[in-house]
């Protein structure tokens, strides 16, 4: 098991380091491009060939 910062100074989940802030935002998410997802099983929990890689 690999241990997660606890430092309140620099916040990590899934190993994104981040930043705290003060003001909570909502956003559009039309105002910005989403982050691209590597897919490595299909819907149905087989596992996609590299035949599917763009």
């Amino acid at each position: 098991t690999r241990q997660l910062s606890t430092s309140i100074k620099e916040p990590q989940f899934l190993g994104i380091k981040t930043n705290f802030t003060p003001v909570l935002k909502f956003t559009n998410s039309d105002s910005y491009e989403p982050i691209p997802i590597y897919r490595v099983l299909e819907p149905s929990t087989n596992q996609l060939s590299n035949s599917h890689a763009k």
